[in-house]
């Protein structure tokens, strides 16, 4: 036990650190420009201005679960693991709010320290550290603060990898069809991890029967569709509900790039060009930078992971929250991670993206749209 904290407590209280640090920094923003004043708590106006946005769609499935008629039921393009630990912990701490914030930041912590181990173990421990930091000061890495799934889904996308490199095929089977339960993407990790599989063990017919273990994925994902057909007569009502509430269909990849580049418009730029352009934009060209990148420098699990989902993103005809989008594409913090060596690149982009992680984290727990 010394011996692993000796070596790991770094990456420990970096973690802690930032976390902590945004979390006083929704308390600075709230007191610096606060209009009404609360008569919460402060855990309970805590718990509160972190849970925004489709926070609160994934509580209310958590408390009443999926619903057919009404606006709530839009709510089942919301998967069902994350509502289901917030149920769970609710029956522990008695509130809603406060187990869905357990849940997140108990499973981003987890799977912010498995990020660096899977870096440490295919980089070493330079490396590893650096994306670490990339990741944890992303512009967007708040959301590993809110009671959203963006924790969770890291935590066991990156634990499905990291059991995968050491042959553990039960337990990545296991993490990789529970992410199936959390996100869509979690599907895109099966046929990374049977490319994964095959590579380590193309030669010895006798393990094959451990790769039956990755059928775990997309068997839960037949789960949730299940529930659609079992609600609603289709397994495929979901994404009716995407296109209905979110204005969201399956389009070709340039089709929503270019929505994207449209809405930037000219100067002067307001909110709305710099969140649905600019943004939107940026973080699609560096999810197809990494794509690319990977294919090159990383394992092709991962290239074939990351341009799976790099395609999702941009399949459709109206591009929203690819920012968001981007933490759950973790192996893109890898290529930050080897381009820190650089340092004068590398402290440009702290200043830069630390910067407007805390613009953005303010905005946000002000009750700013969500990406």
């Amino acid at each position: 036990m010394v011996t692993w904290w000796r070596q790991y407590y770094q990456v420990w209280l970096v973690i802690v650190g930032v976390k902590v640090g945004l979390f006083g920094l929704s308390i600075l923003a709230f007191a610096l420009r606060n209009e009404l004043a609360t008569d919460l708590s402060v855990w309970a106006w805590w718990g509160e201005v972190w849970s925004r946005w489709d926070a609160l769609s994934y509580i209310a499935v958590a408390r009443d679960g999926y619903q057919v008629a009404g606006i709530e039921r839009t709510y089942i393009v919301f998967f069902p693991l994350y509502p289901g630990l917030i149920r769970v912990m609710k029956v522990i701490v008695g509130d809603w709010t406060g187990a869905a914030m357990i849940v997140s930041n108990g499973a981003a912590m987890l799977g912010l320290y498995w990020f660096y181990r899977l870096a440490e173990m295919e980089f070493g421990k330079k490396a590893a550290f650096r994306s670490l930091v990339a990741l944890l000061i992303f512009p967007t890495a708040y959301f590993f603060n809110a009671s959203y799934t963006e924790g969770l889904f890291l935590w066991l996308s990156v634990g499905s990898f990291l059991a995968a490199r050491r042959g553990k095929w039960g337990w990545a089977g296991l993490a990789g069809g529970l992410a199936a339960l959390t996100r869509m993407m979690g599907v895109l990790l099966w046929p990374a991890l049977v490319w994964e599989f095959w590579q380590m063990h193309r030669h010895q017919k006798n393990r094959w029967v451990e790769g039956l273990w990755l059928m775990l994925i997309p068997g839960m994902f037949v789960i949730y569709l299940l529930i659609n057909y079992d609600l609603f007569g289709t397994p495929w009502f979901w994404m009716e509900m995407q296109k209905v509430n979110w204005y969201r269909e399956l389009a070709w990849p340039w089709v929503g790039f270019k929505g994207a580049w449209d809405k930037i418009g000219g100067w002067p730029y307001g909110s709305y060009q710099v969140m649905f352009g600019w943004m939107e934009v940026g973080a699609s060209l560096l999810a197809i930078a990494a794509s690319a990148w990977a294919w090159w420098k990383l394992r092709w699990s991962y290239a074939i992971y990351l341009t799976l989902v790099t395609i999702q993103i941009m399949s459709s005809s109206f591009m929203y929250s690819n920012p968001r989008f981007l933490l759950s594409m973790w192996p893109v913090f890898f290529m930050l991670g080897y381009l820190g060596r650089y340092r004068a690149a590398a402290i440009v982009w702290m200043f830069w993206s630390a910067g407007i992680l805390v613009v953005l984290a303010g905005q946000f727990t002000r009750g700013w749209w969500a990406f």
